[in-house]
């Protein structure tokens, strides 16, 4: 059992947690209830020129450490909680779901009927440059405007309401904090323009660093987090918009929020004995 944002307590079967989201999800980022179909296997394209090579108007992006400016030491003997956050939709807008279709003049239904079936996932994981996955961005292999891909999406990214206040007083109390993401190296395009390692570090990211070819809601990915936090799992609180993300950590014994906002995250921070 695990908490959502808004107080209740819920066990989601596994038709509901994929039946449910599977033909609204295209991106195997952070909202693909799962790691495996064809349908939910595409998505958005982005990497960096120090790992793919690639050029344009992000290719001289700076490297991002993948745990940059931590607040304190991994294996801390602090007894106060560590909280682990998923990223897209939970603390920053996905571009992918509403604009990208608007960029393509599709429909997302038409985006996700038109698109590759499983580039954004190697890409993801870091088994594809982005060169790769532009090439293959659509089935048919049709040529898009790749920068003008790109602009957009860094020009979309922002947190979500509430949420950078939020971390902002998380860090200030003394709380360590640790981002686990399913996404790709563009990453670094968020972190340029948000600076979300001022907060907490990327310190489990799909494509880079322990996580690298790992994904949520893969067991390993929560060994992992367990293993280098080091911390009982029953210490770590998990924070993810995904209930089958959410519901994989409580399965490794770490405690599950249900993103919903920050007000209701906040709430339920505090009913869990978090003060800041």
């Amino acid at each position: 059992m695990y908490k959502r944002c808004d107080g209740g307590d819920r066990k989601f079967s596994a038709a509901e947690r994929i039946s449910g989201r599977a033909e609204e999800c295209m991106s195997v980022g952070e909202r693909t209830p799962w790691g495996g179909t064809p349908e939910s296997q595409g998505g958005p394209g982005r990497a960096w020129a120090d790992r793919t090579g690639g050029t344009g108007p992000y290719a001289d992006a700076r490297r991002v450490p993948v745990a940059a400016q931590s607040q304190k030491p991994l294996a801390s003997g602090s007894s106060s909680p560590v909280l682990i956050f998923d990223i897209m939709d939970t603390v920053v807008f996905d571009p992918f779901f509403t604009e990208m279709p608007k960029f393509f003049d599709m429909s997302f239904p038409e985006l996700m009927k038109a698109k590759h079936p499983s580039a954004w996932l190697e890409f993801e994981k870091n088994q594809c440059t982005q060169e790769e996955l532009f090439a293959r961005f659509f089935a048919d292999r049709r040529e898009f405007d790749s920068e003008g891909l790109l602009k957009m999406m860094v020009e979309q990214y922002r947190y979500l309401e509430g949420m950078e206040e939020l971390l902002q007083r998380l860090r200030d109390a003394g709380y360590e904090m640790h981002v686990m993401s399913n996404y790709p190296m563009w990453f670094k395009m968020i972190e340029d323009k948000l600076a979300i390692s001022k907060y907490m570090p990327w310190t489990f990211i799909s494509c880079d660093g322990h996580m690298e070819g790992i994904r949520k809601p893969d067991p390993a990915a929560y060994e992992m987090a367990i293993s280098i936090v080091g911390r009982p799992a029953s210490n770590i609180i998990f924070v993810d918009d995904r209930s089958v993300n959410v519901e994989a950590a409580e399965v490794a014994g770490i405690n599950g929020i249900i993103f919903s906002g920050a007000a209701d995250l906040e709430v339920t921070l505090r009913g869990q004995g978090l003060e800041f």
